[in-house]
């Protein structure tokens, strides 16, 4: 491990004595002129080099005892000015950080313009490696009577980390995206933040592989969590711990508020693909919007009663026999069929036998077909359906080129808008 720390004049006649502790450890102490001491003593077991910034007269004034506190052997000295710039400074940072360096630094023995600017710094170098930042210490004076002084020696790291925990919900808040990556290495310690953020995660897994399955269950993870910062109380003071993340927690709640426990599954993900339109998440809205009217095709012939799509049952319910290929194709290939049965398309392209098989499957539900085949079939329903497979999803999935469209974002979320409403028809239908 690494241990960032500074040099610079103190007090005008100098740094004095101070018995030092740990914020949290008030039994562990030093008596020592600097903090570097206590900080080494209580983590030199881990720290292999030390990088001490200073200036001609902090080296000068200070560097000959810092010596004598810290083996000379691991000590890397680098003398700047104290009006250093950023830039200089982020320099100095890349070649003293490797990747996957684990960090401490300590900012208490230091200029005024310094430690902000090593934060600014730091956050750029994070960015270009993937180093860990353990612990940002200050050291504290705090004076117990007229005869005695302590310094308090803060761990900051939590600060650090919380801002970046607020960087990355506004992040999701904004474009509905966040990598498991970017937050596991923050080591948060604080369960109720980690559950939020694996379930934004999550989302974001769920949808990079365009997993409709678990769609509905992981925004409702989201809510619940995100719920759980909200709500959050100290049992001493009765506050919220959490304050400086409730008002983007509270923002992504009320982002997927329509998706409910009460909702049928397909509600939900016509919810939960609204959001996405308002996300400009197109190609998302628009490859989640194609399997949920196949689904609901599936479904409302099948079993319309059915709170959720579930093909293994269906295939069971409909006795479909066939290979392990068949059964995962299913799906799509009893969509096709539903399609060409409908009137959506004049063939299906799927192989003899296995029509023979959707038309002996199938058969018992000739009526549930026919209701569809109404929906589908009404003239401006029937438009939107092939608007939507040629002029949307052909072209954004398949980088076709459309000559209908002129302002193609507009026309997208139109367009899936209309497909969810026939969607919701369905079941309207199904049920008067």
């Amino acid at each position: 491990m690494k241990y960032i720390t500074f040099l610079g004049l103190g007090p005008k006649d100098g740094y004095k004595e101070l018995i030092t502790f740990f914020e949290n450890d008030a039994e562990n102490i030093s008596c020592t002129k600097l903090v570097q001491h206590h900080i080494y003593e209580n983590y030199k077991d881990q720290i292999d080099q030390v990088y001490v910034f200073t200036t001609k007269e902090s080296h000068e004034r200070y560097f000959d005892e810092f010596c004598q506190i810290i083996p000379e052997s691991i000590i890397n000295e680098i003398q700047i000015d104290q009006n250093i710039t950023s830039e200089l400074f982020v320099d100095h940072l890349i070649n003293i950080l490797d990747d996957s360096d684990d960090v401490i630094l300590d900012v208490t023995h230091s200029f005024r313009k310094i430690p902000i600017r090593l934060l600014f710094a730091l956050r750029y170098v994070e960015a270009m490696k993937n180093v860990r930042i353990r612990s940002v210490f200050y050291g504290e004076v705090e004076k117990q009577n007229t005869e005695q002084s302590f310094s308090i020696v803060h761990d900051l790291a939590k600060d650090y980390q919380m801002q970046k925990v607020t960087e990355y919900l506004s992040q999701f808040d904004r474009t509905l995206i966040i990598r498991r990556e970017d937050w596991k290495e923050l080591s948060l310690g604080d369960q109720t933040i980690e559950n939020l953020m694996d379930a934004l995660a999550q989302f974001n897994e769920m949808t990079e592989f365009c997993n409709l399955d678990a769609a509905a269950s992981t925004v409702l993870q989201i809510s619940e969590k995100a719920k759980a910062i909200v709500n959050k109380r100290d049992k001493a003071s009765g506050e919220n711990p959490y304050i400086l993340l409730t008002p983007l927690a509270k923002q992504i709640q009320e982002k997927f508020a329509k998706v409910s426990r009460n909702n049928s599954e397909t509600q939900n993900l016509v919810e939960i693909i609204c959001v996405l339109l308002q996300h400009e998440r197109f190609q998302l809205a628009i490859t989640f919007t194609d399997e949920l009217f196949g689904r609901e095709l599936i479904r409302n012939t099948v079993d319309p009663n059915a709170r959720r799509f579930d093909a293994g049952q269906i295939i069971k319910q409909i006795h479909f026999y066939g290979s392990k290929r068949d059964k995962e194709k299913f799906p799509y290939n009893a969509t096709q069929y539903l399609k060409e049965k409908t009137g959506l398309r004049k063939d299906a392209h799927i192989w003899e036998n296995l029509y023979q098989r959707f038309e002996d499957c199938f058969e018992p539900y000739g009526d549930n077909i026919q209701r569809l085949q109404s929906i589908v079939t009404i003239p401006g329903n029937e438009e939107v359906i092939h608007h939507f497979s040629t002029d949307c999803r052909n072209v954004v999935n398949h980088a076709s080129t459309s000559s209908k469209t002129r302002n193609l974002k507009t026309d997208i979320e139109k367009t899936v808008l209309k497909m969810l409403n026939i969607i919701q028809q369905f079941d309207q239908i199904i049920k008067m």
